[in-house]
């Protein structure tokens, strides 16, 4: 940014003068966000191309968050965005970003890198979401932060069948347990 990138104005008594006459000082921001900010898990549903309609609702929910990533992500976030289908060696998650982030751009490279090719764990018409959620509750309890965490689940899917793993009651009590 440099100076030319700022136009300042004084109103004096309704008239408008434009200041051409400053200098600009570029300083490091040692705000405390902490109060402020959040730590969040971002679940994104996978599917694949094979699922015709089901991967149009993954798009837009695709184009939503990575649109608005701007507007929700705050300096000093942690933000991590996961894609989830079945279990996929012994995994239900698959990590977009690697880490906790509040860049911007590591995040939108994440999903930029997201596939809708066709695997055994993307293609069937059930998501393990209970299981995902159970996953990302114990992925938040492990950052070490005193900020709020929370998971923001993006699927039009739901638990279609009772499968081995934990159920609603059970995902719910732990989020409790661990003030998420």
């Amino acid at each position: 940014i440099s100076e030319s990138s700022f136009v300042f104005s004084d109103f004096n008594e309704g008239d408008k003068t434009v200041i051409d006459s400053f200098e600009v000082e570029v300083i490091e921001d040692t705000s405390d966000y902490s109060e402020m900010n959040k730590c969040v898990i971002i679940l994104l549903e996978k599917s694949s191309s094979e699922r015709g309609k089901k991967v149009e609702q993954v798009v837009t929910f695709y184009n939503a968050l990575y649109e608005s990533l701007s507007g929700f992500v705050n300096k000093g976030d942690k933000i991590k965005i996961v894609e989830f289908s079945l279990i996929d060696d012994g995994n239900i998650l698959n990590d977009l970003n690697s880490e906790f982030t509040d860049d911007i751009s590591l995040l939108k490279t994440g999903l930029d890198n997201m596939s809708i090719e066709p695997t055994i764990y993307n293609t069937n018409n059930v998501t393990e979401i209970y299981g995902a959620l159970s996953e990302a509750i114990n992925q938040l309890d492990q950052v070490e932060t005193k900020m709020p965490k929370s998971i923001l689940l993006l699927s039009e899917e739901y638990q279609t069948k009772a499968g081995s793993g934990p159920s609603s009651t059970d995902v719910i009590r732990l989020a409790k347990e661990k003030g998420i």
